[in-house]
């Protein structure tokens, strides 16, 4: 089955109709049906648990469950794929006991509305609400991000509700059994990877906040500053000569390592390929090394220190499995 388009997907979600979201084969490998928090009803609710069959949740930001006072669960989160769940609530009016198809679309409602106070709410409840990461899928590419993305994406309230489609005999759903699914119920499957990949297209993702002429031992080159709009992060980039469109550019795309960059670790080759990468680009006569400030490729310095009591020895041998090892570059 050929996967929705974002036009589709989100056309969908406007009308009011379920989608079902895949995640990375890397990842859980799953496939939520989602729907937009304030387009849900009792008749919605009822569907997902039956047909579905997973554990319904309510994705919202961090705003609004701050503004609702739900407190998160405890910090020790021990699962392989984290996720950030609130304590349970139910709408204290209107409703019996919490469990039903009608009182979890009316909490689910309630979420939503702006006249909504602290108060409205019963603690524990029966819907579980799951606070998004604020970088959305790209930051956490789950189906929590994913349909705040696709909500915020579609003009509607940022929130939705996500359940796990399950087979009759418990297992869970992969691609395949997806594809069955969509056709029975005539829905749509929309990929996290198609959501990642239009919102690195349309949005600016890093902004330049400061230039100047640096010189180095090689020569003068421009350093660059630049501010990520996700994680906020300061790199840099070091451009030397000029070029057209076109034209073949070298460049180095450099992950930080203060530990082998700056002072000189033999736990790695990081330093010797940072002054090897600027010394080839001045004697190419142009040429730009982006300079990532994501230490360890993401780990940190204090995990990469704490890795470095694990190793024995020294030398570049230890550089993937200890310095370098985390987020890809």
């Amino acid at each position: 089955m050929q996967l929705a388009s974002i036009e589709q997907g989100l056309a969908d979600l406007k009308a009011g109709k379920f989608l079902i979201v895949v995640d990375d084969e890397d990842r859980e490998n799953e496939g939520d049906l989602v729907m937009p928090a304030e387009c849900v009803t009792a008749d919605a609710v009822n569907f997902m648990v039956t047909h579905a069959r997973g554990q319904l949740c309510m994705p919202m930001t961090s705003e609004r469950l701050a503004e609702l006072e739900i407190p998160m669960l405890p910090s020790r989160n021990t699962a392989s794929q984290p996720t950030a769940f609130t304590t349970s609530v139910d709408y204290k009016w209107e409703t019996t006991t919490g469990v039903s198809a009608y009182d979890r679309s009316a909490t689910i409602l309630a979420l939503t509305h702006p006249n909504s106070a602290p108060g409205d709410f019963i603690h524990p409840g029966h819907m579980f609400p799951l606070r998004a990461d604020p970088g959305g899928v790209l930051s956490r590419p789950g189906h929590t991000e994913a349909i705040i993305d696709l909500a915020e994406l579609a003009g509607v309230f940022p929130g939705g509700v996500v359940c796990e489609i399950m087979n009759a005999d418990g297992s869970m759903a992969r691609m395949p059994d997806l594809e069955l699914f969509a056709a029975k119920h005539d829905l749509k499957i929309f990929s996290i990877a198609q959501l990642i990949a239009h919102r690195r297209i349309t949005e600016t993702l890093i902004t330049r906040v400061a230039e100047a002429n640096l010189p180095t031992k090689y020569g003068v080159a421009r350093i660059i500053g630049y501010r990520g709009s996700i994680d906020e992060g300061e790199h840099a980039a070091l451009v030397v000569g000029e070029w057209k469109n076109g034209d073949e550019v070298m460049v180095r795309v450099h992950s930080e390592c203060l530990t082998g960059d700056a002072f000189g670790s033999l736990k790695c080759d990081c330093g010797e390929q940072l002054d090897m990468a600027m010394r080839m680009i001045f004697e190419n006569g142009s040429g730009a090394l982006v300079y990532l400030r994501q230490e360890g490729r993401g780990i940190g310095l204090h995990n990469k220190i704490k890795a470095f009591v694990r190793s024995t020895g020294a030398g570049p041998g230890h550089y993937r499995s200890q310095c370098c090892a985390g987020v890809p570059a």
